[in-house]
């Protein structure tokens, strides 16, 4: 059985113990720009969500819904999130609050009116949607999959598109990946009929933001200019941003040696220390036996300056293990003697 343990140790394991508990106690770190993060378009396909929780207060119009759990902590622009909120206006947040703006001239990047508390926040498909339950709209979330490979998908399903003509109904879900960040936007077109006057894209909370230019196979970003004259995009297509890779033992001053594991053979408990990664707000480690099963499991916010945890052994069987850790897309094993 897996053991998400809380470090409660005595003795020598006791002051590492409190320094991993700060850590979990504070996820956050300082808020990092999109800049970084990695466009790509592809050709896929939108499968409606069922079974999900519904979001009721969506299925109006210029309404938000309250905190949402994601089922996981999802990193994002250097800091990790746990909770989101959405709109009927085609917007997902991660902010304490969430716009309802969605009226033409509005919708842009660069508008004051998506700001503070509302950042950061993904615009799948931003401009004046409104749900209606009589003409079928519905909004859920799901979070599928195990950990450290967690799947959040938001749908917003055949909502109206009120500067559009009559039947210009649009689907859309966001996707989020607990493994590397990946955010993905995937689209349902709907029937004939047409608006242009959506904006697409995401932004920091420092400001910062990517929109893109156009909603066609093979669109590109702007940092610098907000298009909110867009078309609902082609069914099937899919819009990805993925942060950028920095691996654990790829780039300098982050190789396997830079990852210190101490005392080794352990006894009571051993000591991690694992550099900052640039990009990725935390980092899982996951002790294996011999035979490969998980014995333990825990989340550590990766600031800045780096971590430094603690893992309890007391209570395993002598033998050797595999310390596996997963910061962002990259993963580093080292092995573990424990008496």
């Amino acid at each position: 059985m897996i053991q998400f343990f809380r470090v409660e140790f005595v003795s020598r394991c006791a002051r590492w113990g409190l320094g991993i508990a700060l850590l979990l106690g504070s996820s956050e770190v300082s808020a990092q720009s999109v800049a970084g993060y990695q466009f790509s378009a592809s050709a896929g396909t939108f499968t409606p969500l069922v079974g999900g929780t519904a979001v009721p207060a969506i299925i109006f119009n210029n309404a938000s819904s309250g905190s949402l759990p994601i089922g996981f902590s999802f990193p994002f622009a250097g800091a990790a999130y746990t909770s989101f909120r959405v709109s009927s206006n085609g917007l997902l947040g991660f902010g304490s609050a969430l716009s309802t703006v969605g009226e033409e001239l509005s919708n842009t990047m660069t508008s004051p009116r998506l700001t503070g508390t509302s950042l950061p926040v993904l615009a799948p498909f931003w401009t004046d949607l409104a749900g209606f339950a009589g003409a079928g709209a519905t909004a859920q979330y799901a979070t599928t999959g195990t950990a450290p490979s967690r799947v959040l998908t938001m749908q917003w399903l055949d909502f109206y598109d009120v500067n559009g003509e009559v039947t210009a109904y649009v689907s859309f879900q966001v996707k989020l990946y607990e493994t590397n960040g990946r955010i993905e936007y995937v689209y349902r077109k709907g029937p004939p009929g047409e608006a242009n006057d959506a904006t697409i894209g995401l932004k920091g909370a420092d400001g910062s933001f990517q929109a893109l230019t156009s909603a066609g196979a093979a669109p590109s970003v702007s940092a610098t200019v907000s298009t909110d004259r867009l078309p609902r995009p082609a069914t099937g297509q899919v819009y990805a941003f993925t942060p950028a890779a920095a691996p654990l033992a790829a780039k300098s001053g982050l190789a396997a040696a830079a990852v210190e594991l101490f005392p080794n053979p352990a006894q009571q408990c051993f000591t991690v220390r694992v550099p900052a990664v640039a990009g990725v707000p935390t980092v899982q480690a996951e002790l294996l036996s011999s035979l490969g099963q998980v014995v333990r499991r825990q989340a550590v916010a990766l600031p800045a300056a780096g971590a430094e945890f603690t893992v309890p052994t007391a209570d395993l069987a002598a033998g050797l293990y595999s310390l596996r850790l997963l910061a962002g897309p990259a993963t580093l094993t080292r092995r573990v003697v424990v008496r």
